[in-house]
């Protein structure tokens, strides 16, 4: 439930970019190509193609295979200027400086100056439109488009949630919003109208008037818990990763990622130690049913007693110690970057780890370590064609014997389905030069140049994909 918060998030971030680019307006008088539509929009053409292929499954836009051209549905009409209706008020919404800074701040905010804020929760929180006076007139299209884009308010509340840690209060069962705002240093107004937006979401069930108790959804909000969603939602709170998001179009516009020339995500995170460790965690929760699900495959995998597993660029671990834990015969080799060899010689130790997992400082651009099996989770999608070739290519040369490369990523569908990797996809943009999500055939591609052949993929939790591949015979 968390995630597909998120992801709602994530799309209706790619609604407002498409609106403010003025992609509506520009196919309000028919089809257009991609590169008049991109010309009439001011906007970088691969990326404004990225953003149309999310929102399509949203029926906010559409291709036509036979004209190659962009054209409105009857949703996508609603977004014209002129035929908005009580979107309007949404979109002027937008616009104000003040309501960006007080989304983004909330959890901040309700510790400070809320309750001397009026109607502060009541316009970020309440539905798009949910106070206009058309409202009860919106058309289908509209509402689907308004329901899509209360996700702003969703993150928000959830976010509320996880930074001042609700769910570890809860554990033990049901407070009232009193006890719950007094744990929390917030007063109990806003405690309660946020309690109450969780309860929509079936994150927080109310047994009784005026207590909130964890539903199974709520529980995943926990430090505690390995699968934790907390960290995730504290990201999408990061400066960095909240801009990318909320400036999409202008991220759109330049073809350009919301950093300075030169500089990656992953260096701004490692200047930051408290974000930084929020990062690991975030990667190391994330990864965890993705770990189970590996040791699974693990077990069948025919994976030889003495091999060696090499992660590339695998963070603390997660997945290279569930393969060993599943494979006793075999060790490891972690290779990351130094700022997190600390909490990766940590995370292998707590798992007892350590003498089997040599831990590794390095670039996977400039040296691979040797091994019988290589494993790149979420790793290509950070990166260019270019880039994403030159990093199997040093794992090509490092493969030992009949070796086998395990890549974990998001595979896109062909056609306008709804997936996860597209808000993901979006959010690559404003975060990665370069970086995206790809289609299986698209993967095949960058394998066959770096000399691997596809033999198998199989779906994993969160919509990721397993695939596996071979050095192709000579």
């Amino acid at each position: 439930m968390i995630q597909r918060v998120i992801n709602r998030y994530w799309m209706a971030c790619g609604v407002r970019a498409f609106i403010r680019l003025g992609v509506p307006d520009a196919l309000a008088g028919g089809g257009l190509s991609l590169r008049h539509l991109a010309e009439q929009c001011d906007a970088h053409p691969d990326f404004l193609a990225r953003l149309l292929r999310a929102l399509a499954p949203h029926a906010l836009v559409a291709a036509d295979a036979t004209t190659n051209q962009w054209w409105l549905p009857p949703v996508g009409e609603t977004l014209i200027t002129g035929r908005r209706g009580a979107l309007e008020a949404v979109i002027e919404r937008w616009e104000s400086p003040a309501y960006e800074h007080d989304l983004r701040v909330l959890p901040e905010l309700l510790t400070s100056a809320v309750t001397t804020r009026p109607g502060l929760l009541l316009d970020l929180l309440s539905p798009p439109a949910a106070n206009s006076a058309s409202a009860t007139e919106m058309s289908d299209p509209q509402r689907s488009i308004a329901d899509l884009l209360t996700a702003f308010g969703d993150l928000a509340a959830l976010r509320v949630a996880a930074e001042h840690r609700w769910a570890d209060k809860l554990r033990d069962g049901a407070l009232s919003a009193a006890d719950l705002a007094e744990r929390t240093g917030v007063h109990p107004d806003p405690v309660r109208e946020i309690a109450d937006r969780l309860r929509t979401l079936d994150v927080l069930t109310s047994p009784v008037d005026d207590h909130y108790e964890l539903t199974a959804a709520g529980q995943t909000l926990r430090y505690d818990r390995p699968d934790s969603m907390r960290p995730a939602l504290q990201m999408c709170g990061h400066p960095v990763w909240w801009g990318a998001m909320w400036h999409l179009d202008t991220v759109v516009g330049t073809g350009q990622p919301y950093l300075a020339p030169g500089t990656s995500a992953y260096d701004v995170i490692g200047g930051d130690p408290v974000a930084q460790s929020v990062f690991d965690r975030f990667m190391t929760c994330r990864s965890a049913p993705i770990a189970e699900a590996l040791r699974i495959w693990a077990a069948t995998a025919a994976i030889e007693p003495g091999s060696v597993i090499v992660d590339v660029g695998g963070g603390r671990g997660t997945l290279l110690a569930a393969l060993l834990e599943e494979l006793p015969g075999c060790r490891g080799v972690l290779l990351e970057r130094s700022v997190v060899l600390p909490a990766a010689r940590t995370y292998l130790a707590d798992h007892q780890m350590s003498g089997r997992c040599e831990v590794v400082g390095g670039d996977f651009f400039a040296q691979v370590p040797s091994g019988d099996v290589h494993l790149l989770g979420s790793v290509l999608h950070n990166w260019s064609d270019k880039d994403a070739v030159a990093i199997l290519n040093g794992i090509r040369g490092a493969t030992t014997g009949t070796g086998r490369l395990v890549i974990v990523e998001y595979v896109l569908p062909n056609g306008p389905e709804p997936h996860s990797g597209y808000g993901m996809d979006l959010r690559g943009m404003g975060l990665f030069a370069g970086g995206r999500e790809r289609t299986a055939a698209e993967f095949t591609t960058l394998l066959t140049e770096a000399g691997f052949t596809l033999l198998a993929a199989c779906s994993l939790p969160h919509g990721l994909t397993r695939m596996i591949a071979v050095p192709t015979a000579a």
